[in-house]
C-alpha cells in the first residue's frame, strides 16, 4: 500500500465513435458548455469535492485582493472609487490580530506597501473535516515600501524605501469553516519574504 498526496488529472470513461474522434480543441468546448461525463465513482475514495475546493480558493484569491488594498491605504478595512476591502472577513484569531498590529505599526511610521501578485499556484487542498483544510499555495510576488501617503499628485508622491525584487514563496493556509464562509487562522510562508532591499 502507498499513500500519496498531491493534484491528480480527472479521469472520464465514455463512449465516442471513432469517426468523432475528439480533438483537444472540442474537448476544450465540451468541458466549458458543462457537458462533463460522471467521473467513475472509484474516484470518490481520493478526490475532494470541486465545490470545497473552489470556496476556499476563492477566499484565498479574495484575501490576496484585500491585502494589496489594505497595506497600501494602511486601513484594514475600507473602500475607494475601484473596490472595497475587508480583511476581517478573511481573517481570525491571532493571524487577524497580527495583520491589524503590522498595518498599525505601517501608519505609525507613515508607511505603506505596494504589492503586486505576479502569480499564484494552488498546490494542494487538504480537508481536514468539514471545518478545517490545509491549503498549500507557491505565489510570486514584488514588494515595494514607501514613506507618506498614497498620492497620484506628481507634487507630492511619496518616497520609495525599500524594496523585494519578485520573490517566490510556498505558503500553507490554515482555514476554519465559520458559519457559511472559510476563515484563515493561520498563514505561514516558506521561506519568509525577503528582507527589504535598498531602492
Amino acid at each position: 500500500m502507498v499513500l500519496t498526496k498531491g493534484g491528480v488529472f480527472s479521469h472520464y470513461e465514455f463512449v465516442q465513435p471513432l469517426s468523432e474522434r475528439l480533438t483537444d480543441e472540442a474537448w476544450r468546448q465540451r468541458l466549458d458548455a458543462g457537458d462533463v461525463p460522471p467521473l467513475a465513482p472509484w474516484t470518490s475514495s481520493f478526490m475532494v469535492a470541486q465545490t470545497a475546493e473552489q470556496a476556499l480558493e476563492q477566499t484565498i484569491i479574495q484575501f490576496n485582493a484585500d491585502m494589496v488594498q489594505a497595506l497600501w491605504f494602511t486601513e484594514p478595512t475600507g473602500s475607494n472609487m475601484a473596490r472595497s476591502w475587508d480583511l476581517t472577513q478573511y481573517l481570525s484569531g491571532v493571524e487577524l490580530e497580527d495583520t491589524l498590529q503590522y498595518i498599525e505599526q505601517l501608519r505609525a511610521q507613515e508607511q505603506f506597501v505596494g504589492m503586486q501578485r505576479i502569480g499564484l499556484q494552488f498546490l494542494s487542498f487538504d480537508l481536514q473535516d468539514a471545518q478545517n483544510a490545509i491549503v498549500t499555495t507557491r505565489e510570486r510576488w514584488s514588494d515595494t515600501l514607501y514613506r507618506g501617503a498614497p498620492s497620484s499628485d506628481p507634487q507630492n508622491l511619496p518616497i520609495e524605501i525599500g524594496m523585494r525584487p519578485s520573490y517566490e514563496t510556498v505558503v500553507t493556509y490554515t482555514m476554519t469553516r465559520q458559519d457559511d464562509a472559510w476563515k484563515i487562522s493561520r498563514i505561514v510562508p516558506r521561506p519568509e519574504p525577503p528582507e527589504w532591499e535598498q531602492p
